[in-house]
């Protein structure tokens, strides 16, 4: 799924932007980008980096009565 898929979606919110529907400033929050390192630099710059977050050494235990399940090995690598 690349970035085509999107157009016409991003086409209409521009559209309800222009017609006063939402605020111009909302597209700003909206980023298409078929690269995935794109993808990854802007997310680590707009909400990494932006409100301070880092990786945590422990993760949180699962709760199996909760119905959650652990993962297995060290978690997710995402950052």
């Amino acid at each position: 799924m690349g970035t085509d898929y999107w157009t016409q979606l991003i086409a209409f919110i521009e559209q309800m932007a222009q017609r006063g529907k939402i605020s111009s400033s909302d597209l700003k929050l909206i980023f298409a980008t078929d690269s995935v390192e794109e993808a990854i630099a802007h997310i680590r710059a707009k909400a990494i980096e932006r409100f301070g977050l880092r990786r945590v050494a422990h993760m949180r235990r699962h709760f199996p009565w909760l119905g959650e399940r652990g993962f297995p090995g060290k978690g997710p690598e995402i950052c």
